[in-house]
């Protein structure tokens, strides 16, 4: 079955990189192209649920998305327009970079309050102090990166980029969360607390991990 699906997606990405062969790399390509392969996955899935043989639902799909000359000629001006790319880059970068430099100034935060919670009120504040600061701010540090484009690959999708977030946080949380309980003492609370935390987290990440496209830029394409 996995392998199925994955012969499926590398005959979609192949179908939608052939309508962009002749338009230069760019962020805002990569964008394009990502929105139209998870529309056209989800139309070719369903019509499969609805009894379609692959193949005929292959090609319903790519009918269904219509003509994407219009999409191509608006992304190869968009790649000829160096001054519109550089202008977006920097903004994209500055946004990056404002979460990085948040989310270590909050990291900081974290670990001073929580060791002073902890040198005057016991390990219990500690870790709740830490729950407060710490962890967002380690949340705040994955995500900047996760939206940062590189010389050798470009950013994930903001709407990706938070799902990461959330199942990364829900285990962080949930592993917080456990060891306070644990300390009350409650472990049979603190151990199902955990495991629950666990398997959330793994469904928000399981289809995320299936279903990511590489973001790595072919050679052309590099800065």
């Amino acid at each position: 079955m996995l392998m199925r699906t994955k012969k499926l997606d590398e005959r979609i990405q192949e179908y939608i990189d052939k309508q962009f062969i002749d338009v230069k790399g760019t962020q805002q390509l990569f964008e394009m192209k990502e929105e139209l392969f998870i529309n056209l996955k989800e139309r070719i899935s369903d019509m499969i649920k609805e009894g379609d043989t692959e193949e005929n639902a292959l090609k319903k799909g790519i009918i269904s998305i219509g003509d994407l000359n219009d999409l191509v000629e608006e992304m190869k001006s968009y790649g000829q327009d160096e001054m519109k790319q550089s202008i977006d880059t920097k903004e994209a970068q500055h946004i990056s970079t404002k979460g990085m430099v948040g989310g270590i100034l909050l990291f900081l935060f974290g670990i001073f309050a929580s060791s002073i919670a902890n040198y005057l009120l016991g390990s219990q504040l500690f870790l709740m102090t830490s729950c407060l600061f710490t962890v967002p701010g380690m949340l705040l540090i994955i995500y900047s990166l996760l939206i940062k484009e590189t010389r050798k690959r470009y950013a994930m999708n903001k709407a990706r980029a938070r799902r990461y977030i959330l199942a990364i946080g829900t285990f962080l949380y949930g592993l917080c969360i456990s060891i306070i309980v644990y300390l009350l003492p409650l472990e049979l609370v603190a151990l199902v607390l955990f495991i629950v935390s666990i398997l959330i987290s793994l469904a928000i990440l399981l289809p995320l991990l299936l279903t990511g496209r590489s973001r790595l830029k072919k050679r052309g394409d590099m800065a």
